[in-house]
């Protein structure tokens, strides 16, 4: 292709519109166009598929679920995070915070 020469792409009329759109409904119209995809894909079933099939896929799949991790947790209106353990009977029991240096859970 000559430098500077544009090419046009096809594109699906619906993905043209999202072009034109306001930047907050394309992300949001853009998220429902991946469920979708995901859901015609398989859903969880086609995921893990995915991810066993070879450990490229695994990687990039444990990479895609880390960035949808929150890096802080906060309570309500940023307020310190409470977590309660829930009994078998349904009584709650706070949990208190870790003091001094953090731990890991499974050591």
């Amino acid at each position: 292709m000559a430098k500077g020469k544009k090419v046009k792409q096809e594109v699906e009329p619906h993905a043209a519109e999202l072009v034109d759109a306001h930047p907050a409904v394309t992300i949001k119209e853009l998220r429902q166009v991946f469920r979708d995809a995901f859901e015609t894909l398989g859903g969880a079933v086609w995921l893990v598929e995915f991810a066993r099939k070879d450990s490229q896929n695994a990687r990039t799949f444990v990479q895609a679920l880390s960035r949808m991790i929150p890096l802080e947790l906060t309570g309500k209106d940023g307020a310190p995070l409470t977590v309660f353990i829930q009994n078998a009977d349904g009584t709650q029991v706070p949990v208190e915070p870790l003091q001094g240096e953090a731990r890991r859970l499974d050591s």
